[in-house]
């Protein structure tokens, strides 16, 4: 397979995967705010942003290290993805005690506290995922079964256990449930296809990893503080409804950089490779990467400024008209991040080792 099918395959496959992540996520989110009310969004939101900002440390930098290594040496897969899923197992264990320990101390309302510490334990889940590795063998096809499996899991049982029970708490435990399903069915997916296999944590590989993550996870700490601290603060200083409004509109554009972001998402296993093998088409894939952005990015901001409170009204009703204005000012966001990540590929492709 060439190049380009290959990218366009992998592209569509992301993509597929990402519009079901989202599009299952938005129509929990809107049939909760519907029968449940602003308030639940909001609660909802705060939550989300605090278990965001725990995701990330968590994952620790090692699937997007993990798929930059394993892209250059597929012999190692086994290796690579054993030492990387015994480390944020343990990591993850811990970071969910610190989150309880903080819940206690917290200055928010019981029902948040109970919700926040359900969606860390969707950390397990996220933990045990292993799909990254489909994106290093560029098989990324594979990727959209694990997700078909967990996000319709999630939305069904999201929506039946908010109708039976009116309470905001089953969409953690929903999310929670569909996680264990998607892992679960990637690995088994992973056997069957990659033969992967878990082997005997390598001491060696296990610090270089660790060592080698550390600029990753920095960086992706400071993005977090940045994509979720307005949230968080919102609710310290506002109230549970603001954050609703505020959040709705978020959580679309959210959505839109998102599927934006598969372009680099797609290309940066070849890339990876490139970098390494062939300068010059790395250069080349990386200036098609950021005209495919722009291509797409630009309209759709344009477009969500004019039509934002349309489209608000048309997802969530009228009831969320008050998040109108902080829907137009977060939209140019489309734009900003994609481009952002175009840099931070060429950053992690240009490591020391790869020269």
């Amino acid at each position: 397979m060439n190049t380009a099918r290959r990218v366009s395959k992998n592209f569509a496959s992301l993509t597929l995967a990402e519009i079901l992540t989202r599009v299952c996520a938005v129509l929990l989110l809107i049939y909760v705010a519907r029968v449940l009310g602003v308030t639940a969004l909001g609660e909802l939101a705060f939550a989300t942003a605090v278990i965001g900002f725990l995701t990330f440390f968590a994952d620790f930098g090692l699937t997007t290290l993990g798929i930059r290594e394993i892209a250059r040496k597929k012999q190692s897969t086994d290796s690579y993805g054993t030492n990387i899923l015994l480390f944020q197992s343990i990591f993850t264990l811990f970071l969910i005690f610190i989150l309880g320990v903080s819940l206690v101390f917290l200055p928010i309302s019981h029902a948040i506290k109970i919700i926040t510490l359900f969606y860390g334990l969707g950390l397990i889940p996220l933990a045990l995922d292993m799909s990254y590795i489909f994106q290093a063998h560029q098989a990324m096809q594979y990727i959209l079964i694990g997700k078909v499996v967990n996000q319709g899991t999630y939305l069904v049982l999201g929506v039946t256990l908010i109708t039976l029970f009116r309470n905001v708490v089953f969409v953690p435990i929903a999310a929670l449930i569909g996680g264990i399903a998607g892992a679960a069915t990637t690995y088994l997916i992973l056997g069957n296809v990659l033969h992967f296999r878990l082997t005997r944590p390598d001491t060696r590989t296990f610090k270089m990893l660790i060592l080698a993550a550390v600029p990753f996870v920095a960086s992706e700490i400071l993005i977090t503080i940045y994509r979720s601290v307005d949230t968080v603060m919102l609710q310290f200083f506002r109230n549970t409804s603001e954050v609703g409004y505020y959040s709705s509109g978020y959580k679309v554009v959210n959505s839109i950089i998102m599927f934006i972001s598969l372009v680099p998402v797609a290309f940066f296993p070849l890339i990876s490779h490139n970098f390494k093998h062939d300068k010059g088409q790395f250069q080349r894939n990386i200036l098609l990467v950021a005209q495919t952005i722009g291509i797409v990015a630009i309209p759709l901001a344009i477009g969500g400024i004019i039509y934002a409170r349309k489209i608000l009204v048309l997802l969530y009703g009228g009831q969320i008209v008050p998040g109108v204005d902080a829907f137009k000012v977060l939209l140019p966001l489309v734009i900003v991040i994609p481009l952002k990540l175009i840099f931070i590929s060429i950053v992690i492709t240009a490591d020391s080792k790869s020269k």
